[in-house]
């Protein structure tokens, strides 16, 4: 069986994001961290809730609690759109959980390995 592992992350990255980001580099060379902030808020990940309940293997949902980038509502929002999910959420970490967490590697191995 296919599985999925989805962890502090957004389901598309395209033309946009790669102009996004280009854009986020000018206004650093520009030493506008104000206008930086502010277009990075607006514009860090695209709304593809709608995709979701396409994904028909099981997904493993990772986050921490005090995430700063994304929020602390995008699991549930994964885990309603998709229907197989297990979630696993790190209390007091942010987006960085993936590094913060010594035990990250191990549960998705765990989960690829059942």
């Amino acid at each position: 069986m296919d599985k999925l592992i989805l962890a502090v992350t957004t389901p598309y990255a395209n033309k946009v994001v790669k102009e996004t980001v280009t854009g986020w580099i000018e206004m650093v060379k520009k030493e506008d961290h104000a206008a930086l902030m502010i277009d990075t808020a607006e514009k860090m990940y695209s709304d593809a809730r709608s995709e979701l309940c396409k994904i028909q293997c099981p997904a493993f949902i990772i986050s921490g609690s005090h995430d700063k980038t994304v929020g602390n509502d995008a699991p549930e929002e994964f885990s309603q759109g998709i229907s197989r999910t297990e979630v696993y959420i790190y209390e007091g970490l942010g987006h960085g959980t993936f590094t913060e967490a010594k035990d990250f590697y191990d549960r998705v191995l765990a989960f690829l390995n059942c």
